[in-house]
This record gives structure tokens, sequence and C-alpha cells, in this order.
């Protein structure tokens, strides 16, 4: 049986593509290659019938040896990657496991209440009053009953616990926050929420004289040492302790106070809104800056 067969004039082709990249002069042959052929006439074709096998054979040294680079000849490594190797290279690649950071997810997004105690923290930290009260204004009943232990208890409303929040950004503009120690208890969530702040008193006085709001007004109008003296008797502190605080209250050096606050919302099951807002605190330390 006989075997494919390829033309000469097919293997001359490649020849001289070959002779081409090895950069060969063939301008140099003055002659006419039709006249040679004609000189040797071949009587049977079949005489020079080569397979696939034989061409491949032959033509791997030449192709292999040499490769033009530019100006430069550089040999040509047989072990090359293929474009098919490369290819599944780099689809390696991509797939190669990498650390990801996740953003910590947004409250407004989140169906869950239990992030409330977080996002008030963290607008209180960046001071944006605007988002605290759409914060509240979203998740807090309209008659909700808010209860804060530094206002003697009085009953307040959304309203009031929103300028509340803006009092204290105003007293305390360098506060801090961070909220931890989140429960779930059926209905009712609550939280720890830690804070630092610095307490001065020309911030005080100032903002006794401008804000005339009947509900901080008991608040406000008490100077420093009262103030402190009325949280060291309900705090039940020692009278060493006691001592030391007033001590401290009654310089006017700006003063660096830790405080521990207990939030607690009871959320209503029909509305999925906070029904009750509760918050109550007790200063941990404080210091003279």
């Amino acid at each position: 049986m006989e075997g494919p067969s390829f033309s000469l004039d097919l293997m001359d082709s490649t020849l001289f593509d070959s002779f081409d990249d090895l950069d060969f002069d063939l301008d140099c042959f003055d002659g006419d290659f039709d006249e040679i052929s004609a000189a040797s006439p071949v009587s049977d074709s079949s005489e020079y019938s080569v397979s696939s096998a034989d061409v491949d054979r032959r033509l791997a040294p030449i192709k292999s040896s040499k490769v033009r680079v530019g100006s430069k000849m550089r040999g040509s490594s047989s072990r090359r990657a293929s474009p098919t190797m490369m290819k599944s290279n780099k689809k390696n690649e991509q797939i190669v496991p990498f650390a990801t950071l996740y953003a910590f997810p947004s409250f407004d997004k989140c169906d869950s209440l239990i992030y409330l105690p977080t996002a008030l923290t963290r607008h209180m930290n960046s001071g944006d009053v605007s988002s605290l009260s759409k914060l509240l204004r979203t998740h807090l009943d309209k008659n909700c009953a808010v209860n804060l232990a530094f206002l003697n208890n009085q009953a307040l409303n959304v309203n009031i616990l929103i300028m509340t929040y803006k009092l204290m950004l105003d007293l305390h503009p360098d506060t801090l926050q961070v909220a931890h120690n989140i429960k779930v208890d059926g209905n009712k969530i609550s939280a720890s929420v830690l804070v630092k702040y610095t307490d001065n008193v020309l911030i005080h006085e100032s903002l006794r004289r401008t804000n005339k709001n009947a509900t901080f007004t008991p608040v406000l109008q008490m100077d420093r040492v009262e103030g402190w003296e009325k949280e060291c008797a309900s705090a039940g502190r020692s009278e060493q302790e006691t001592q030391h605080y007033l001590a401290l209250a009654t310089s006017r050096a700006d003063l660096c106070i830790n405080l521990h606050m207990q939030l607690e919302l009871i959320v209503d099951d029909l509305t999925k809104k906070v029904s009750q807002f509760s918050m109550s605190g007790r200063v941990t330390s404080m210091q003279s800056m």
C-alpha cells in the first residue's frame, strides 16, 4: 500500500522557507531553477514520493537548530513551552487562592437589628449626626419609650434622643465609642459600650449659656464639681474614691474620662422596630491631662 506523498513543489517551498529563516543568500544564484528541473526530468513521480514522517524527520534539525531574533541568532530550545502550556499555566494562576478582605456589612443593608449598637457607635465616632438621625428614625418606633439614666430617667421620645446624641457630640467632640458583648435574648438586645472622651470646662460653660432646652437644663446648669458629687453618690463610690474625683473636678484642667455604658433595646414582634430604648452608664476612670 502506498503511503501519503508530497509533491516536490511543496517540499521545495518548505525547504526554501527554512533557508530563508536561516538567512541563506539565495540571490547569489543567477540561473533558472526551472531550467535545472527541465534538465533532470522525472519519469516516475512515485519514485520521489515521500511520507509525512520523513518530511518531519528531515525538517526537525533545520527548524530547531537556529531561529532569528532581531539581528541576533540564538539557539531555540526544544522544550520551549507551547501556547497550550502557557494558556494552561495562566489558567492555573487565576485559580490560586488568595487572601480576601471583606468590608464590614452596612447596617442599612442588613435585616438584623443586632448591628444597631455598632452602627450607633460608628456614627458617633465620625460625628455624622445626619446619618445617626436617619438610623434612629428608621429603626425606632415613632412611639418608642426612651430612658436615659443621666437625664434622671425621664420619659423621652426619639426626637429628644437624637438631640441628646447631638449634645453629647457638642460637649465631647473627641468621643470614641466601641460596642461589644452584644447579646440577644428573645426580643431584647443588650450591648456594652465603652466610651472615652475629654471633659473640658470651657465647652461646658459655653453650652450652658447657649442651650436653653428644658430637658437638658438640669444637667447643663450644674457646674463640674456639683455634677461629680451627684455621680459619686449615685454610683456608691467609697469616700477615698469620691475625694479623688472631686479633687480632679475642682481643677479647671481637662479630664480624660472612661465610661462604661449599658445599652438595652426591646424589639416589637409585630413591627420589627425598637419599642424601648434604655441607656445607663458608670465612670470607670478619670485622670487629669
